[in-house]
């Protein structure tokens, strides 16, 4: 063979650089330890709306409510979108609150039963006006809204 055949390879390509250490079979730095992100809190998030269980029946549907109050309605809904749920339910919570599924009114209670969510624990009650409410029920930061109650009549038996 030929000197010009013999093709020589730079060094740098066979081997690391001294200074770096080689990727495989180095021994992690034990001072680095893994660590999970924290989970943030649901009553940390804002709330978002689902419509989809919203009554339309007797005794709090939203089928009595004319168009006007439904644009009321739907501003004080959007103010609630700027706040967290800690401060909705923990701020202001002399007018907004949850409630044990026991201590609503029985026509509450069997409307829940009439649309399978009778193995929700509690509902929560958002204060418009006066005693203007709007319930529904929680999942994770997710309002699922549930009834009109323009005299606040779901709270007690």
């Amino acid at each position: 063979m030929s000197k010009k055949s013999k093709r020589k390879t730079p060094f740098s390509v066979l081997a690391p650089h001294p200074s770096k250490r080689p990727f495989f079979g180095a021994q992690p730095d034990s001072r680095k330890l893994p660590v999970a992100a924290p989970t943030p809190s649901f009553n940390d998030q804002f709330p978002s709306w689902r419509v989809a269980r919203l009554e339309l029946v007797d005794p709090f549907g939203f089928h009595i409510v004319s168009g006007a109050l439904l644009l009321e309605i739907r501003e004080k809904l959007a103010h609630f979108e700027a706040k967290t749920w800690n401060e909705i339910l923990i701020r202001e919570k002399h007018r907004n609150h949850t409630v044990s599924v026991s201590e609503i009114c029985n026509s509450a209670r069997e409307r829940l039963k009439a649309m399978n969510l009778d193995d929700i624990e509690e509902v929560v009650s958002l204060r418009l006006t006066g005693p203007q409410r709007v319930w529904g029920y929680r999942i994770e930061a997710v309002f699922h809204v549930l009834w009109w109650d323009p005299q606040h009549k779901v709270y007690g038996r």
